[in-house]
């Protein structure tokens, strides 16, 4: 799953629109659509924003350690 499948998998998990996340961050509806649909990856700085709109916050966790419940991994990288 990359970020941005992400952040609308919680978004729907949470009942939220992409034009009530653009409601919280103060930009059109059209500049949120711009973003999920540019083939651009996005800034850790964007990605921090979003999801904090969405309670989450953002973190590296070494890969030996489990991740904690409710958390969601994500990749821009291809699928093997």
């Amino acid at each position: 799953m990359n970020v941005k499948e992400a952040l609308i998998a919680i978004m729907s998990d949470q009942g939220k629109t992409k034009a009530e996340l653009a409601r919280l961050k103060g930009v059109t509806p059209q500049s949120i659509n711009s973003v999920f649909n540019s083939q651009k990856t996005m800034s850790v700085n964007l990605l921090e924003e979003l999801a904090g709109y969405l309670d989450y916050r953002v973190a590296l966790v070494p890969r030996s350690k489990k991740l904690p419940d409710g958390s969601v991994e994500v990749s821009d990288r291809p699928a093997k």
